[in-house]
């Protein structure tokens, strides 16, 4: 992370975006008639293998480094939604 924390901040923002552009195709699919499966299954497979396990490091580096309240909200709230979104990915797959 530079001094402004540029760096985290435009990892965070490519990283959502990745699972923005994973949903949409998911959706795109769906609104198709085409099976979301594959989808589903990438997202699982990045929240598991990287923002499940990345996004606690980063909520610890703003808690540490950053004394604006909103920030360090924004990022506890970005990994309970991240471990959510896992949890019902998981559900929908399993089902």
């Amino acid at each position: 992370m530079d001094a402004r924390g540029n760096e985290l901040e435009d990892t965070l923002t490519a990283e959502l975006e990745f699972m923005h552009f994973l949903t949409a195709k998911q959706a795109q699919a769906e609104l198709e008639g085409l099976p979301p499966n594959a989808y589903k299954r990438a997202q699982r497979d990045f929240l598991e293998r990287h923002l499940v396990v990345w996004l606690p490091l980063v909520r610890a580096e703003v808690n540490a480094k950053v004394t604006t309240q909103f920030f360090v909200a924004l990022t506890d709230l970005a990994e309970k939604f991240a471990e959510a979104d896992l949890q019902e990915i998981l559900r929908e797959i399993d089902s």
